[in-house]
């Protein structure tokens, strides 16, 4: 795969960089990983479709008595669908004094032609300062995100996170913590589009574009037939924008317990909830054959009011492993978005509501191998999401085996 110009000069720059550290007393930090994974529906759809994927990770960190500089890489690969292959990458700089720590990176996804729909990147800077009260702990957290998408400029943000959390300690062996979390987000591009019927992006034969000036519907014709996941297979018969909201912002409240139950043993149960204060969240609803993460690109979790409960037990056991397992319930209510009640039909009077369900268990152990330390984990999860939109209603089981390697 040839990389774009673009990413080859940032590949360059992280050699530039790592090249002039090596002249000045300084500490590395490699970091190697490989993850094998089943999926029965990597995609997330209502007719699941299975892969293994494959993700390799690489990571090298300087570090400076003053700051650190690191490059972190993966690339992920799906058997049955080669189309989908991605790499994602990462440059950042920070520094950490225990107290405070700020740091800024730069990310980007860079997919195969055919889904350049999902390329997008962000660049961020962030501040964390800790503080310690007379009875308690308090850690304030701030960062700013500037996010890019390739093919929906429309979707182009500033996002701004506010972050306080509070934490207590209990001679019981119990902790609390709690927090609140205030987000903004300023769409950039406001430009006063009624209507486009074109053809082009993302391969797509028909599409519909609503604006501030009103919604629109599309119906296009997907193509899905011409291969199981083609070049213009994106959406759905039927795909909805809604772009004419010009900012939103958002808050989250957390309460956290964990008690040590033995020595060994250990539980906490979380609630977090979830409300929009002003605004609402463009969106682009209709695109199928998202993989995991891909879904939060055109699901914004700033676009509904929701509340979550999960739980995580975790239990040491013999020869150095552990065991975690986390259940969790996820009510979410989408404040603008209709909803499919079929594979083309698209009702905006009747709005989106998900129940967001599942389980999962890690075993990890961890080896130190004296030039190294060396983690194995064995990881399987469940997922069921249970909603009154066709397109986002489904289920979804993986099982997956990785190591990761840092010297």
């Amino acid at each position: 795969m040839i990389l774009p110009s673009r990413i080859q000069i940032v590949l360059l720059t992280a050699l530039l960089l790592f090249a002039v550290a090596g002249l000045a007393h300084s500490q590395w930090l490699f970091r190697v990983s490989i993850d094998q994974e089943y999926n029965d529906n990597p995609f997330r759809l209502s007719d699941a479709k299975q892969s293994l994927i494959t993700t390799s990770q690489i990571g090298l960190q300087k570090k400076f008595p003053e700051v650190y500089v690191g490059y972190f890489g993966n690339f992920s690969q799906f058997s049955e669908f080669a189309d989908r292959n991605y790499y994602w990458h990462q440059l950042g700089i920070g520094n950490d004094t225990g107290s405070l720590s700020w740091g800024a990176y730069a990310e980007q996804r860079i997919n195969k032609y055919d889904y350049r729909i999902f390329n997008n990147s962000d660049y961020a800077a962030y501040l964390t300062k800790k503080y310690d009260l007379p009875m308690l702990s308090l850690i304030w957290n701030t960062a700013a995100h500037w996010n890019r998408f390739q093919e929906f400029a429309e979707l182009n943000n500033l996002t701004l996170n506010n972050r306080i959390k509070l934490s207590k300690s209990f001679q019981t062996r119990t902790t609390l913590i709690g927090g609140l979390s205030i987000n903004y987000k300023k769409y950039i591009h406001e430009e006063k589009i009624v209507y486009t019927d074109t053809t082009g992006l993302a391969g797509l034969d028909f599409y519909q574009v609503a604006t501030s000036f009103g919604n629109g519907r599309g119906k296009g014709k997907g193509n899905s037939d011409q291969n199981q996941f083609g070049k213009n297979s994106y959406f759905t018969d039927t795909y909805y924008y809604d772009l004419e909201k010009p900012s939103v912002s958002q808050a989250i409240l957390w309460l956290r317990a964990a008690q040590a139950i033995t020595q060994s043993t250990g539980l906490a149960l979380q609630f977090e909830n979830y409300q929009q204060l002003s605004g609402s969240s463009r969106y682009v609803s209709g695109i199928s054959y998202s993989y995991d993460a891909e879904s939060e690109i055109f699901d914004d979790p700033m676009s509904y009011n929701g509340s979550l409960i999960s739980a995580e037990l975790t239990q040491l056991l013999p020869y150095g492993m552990t065991i975690k397992i986390s259940p969790w319930y996820f009510s979410k209510d989408y404040n603008s978005q209709g909803i499919y009640q079929n594979e083309e039909l698209y009702a905006e009077d009747t709005l989106r509501k998900d129940r967001y369900k599942g389980a999962a268990m890690a075993i990890r152990k961890d080896i130190n191998a004296g030039f190294g330390d060396l983690s194995l984990e064995i990881n399987y999860q469940y997922i069921h999401n249970d909603s009154n939109s066709y397109w986002y209603n489904y289920k979804s089981n993986f099982f997956s085996v990785g190591f990761d390697f840092q010297f």
